[in-house]
Order: C-alpha cells, then sequence, then structure tokens
C-alpha cells in the first residue's frame, strides 16, 4: 500500500461528492437554441446576465438569462446578404 492512498482515495471521494451535488441540480436554461454544439460561449464584460454562444451551426444566440430572453441567428445567412 502507497503511503498516499488514504488521502487520495479521500480525495476521489469529496470530489465525486461535490460532481454529484453539482450535476443533481436543475438547469436554469439549457442551450436548446442550437441544433449542433456550441463551440463558443462569452459573457458580457458588465453585465453577468447576458451572454452570446456560437455554435457549429452556424447560429449566434445571445441570452438574455434575467429576462428569460433569446436572439437567434445565422452567420452565414447575414454574411450571405451583405
Amino acid at each position: 500500500m502507497h503511503k498516499f492512498e488514504k488521502a487520495r482515495e479521500y480525495v476521489r471521494a469529496v470530489n465525486a461528492a461535490k460532481y454529484n451535488n453539482m450535476f443533481a441540480r436543475p438547469f436554469v436554461a439549457d442551450m436548446s437554441s442550437h441544433r449542433d454544439t456550441p463551440s463558443q460561449i462569452e459573457v458580457h464584460r458588465q453585465s453577468l446576465g447576458n451572454i452570446i454562444s456560437a455554435g457549429y451551426d452556424g447560429d449566434v444566440v445571445v441570452w438574455d438569462v434575467a429576462n428569460r430572453f433569446v436572439f437567434s441567428f445565422n452567420f452565414a445567412q447575414v454574411l450571405s446578404n451583405c
């Protein structure tokens, strides 16, 4: 038995409990506006309630978390109209 094995097991157990508690909470909102995986997520520097995300599907979504408002547009379509 390694001399740090008990300590490692303790840390693993604590981390597992933290993950279980974190994933047990209900989601405030999901990214269901994207048809594919979000590739980039950024939070507004001055207003933490505003989030913008871009997905591999070409959609750019602006999220107003406080008011539960979502504005979505397809970046490829916007470029083709310019």
